[in-house]
């Protein structure tokens, strides 16, 4: 993973995070996407789970980080991750807990 992001990604994803977040919230299914933000080198993507029976104790962590790593094969997200960027993907459940699940350049190998 590079010590240092290159100025032109950075600049990238903030004009991709800038766009998606003038089109939050959005509701899909049984789950509202909320926020897209970064903070240094992480992009925090929030969501919160409508159906009340979801929770952290049924949530399966392991088949979402599969779902999420199909995300690699597009490719800016791809020059992304593998630039040095990771991804922090947080689910909000009705009863107010969380479960976050990270993607980093390690998963799109």
């Amino acid at each position: 993973m590079p010590l240092a992001i290159d100025p032109a990604l950075t600049t990238s994803v903030d004009q991709q995070l800038l766009a998606l977040q003038k089109k939050l919230p959005q509701k899909h299914k049984q789950i509202m996407f909320n926020a897209a933000v970064r903070h240094n080198q992480t992009i925090y993507y929030s969501y919160t789970m409508l159906d009340s029976k979801r929770n952290q104790n049924n949530f399966n962590v392991t088949a979402a980080k599969k779902d999420l790593q199909q995300n690699c094969h597009q490719p800016l997200t791809r020059r992304m991750l593998l630039g040095g960027f990771n991804f922090v993907y947080v689910y909000t459940f009705q009863d107010h807990s969380q479960v976050s699940v990270l993607l980093s350049g390690e998963d799109c190998h």
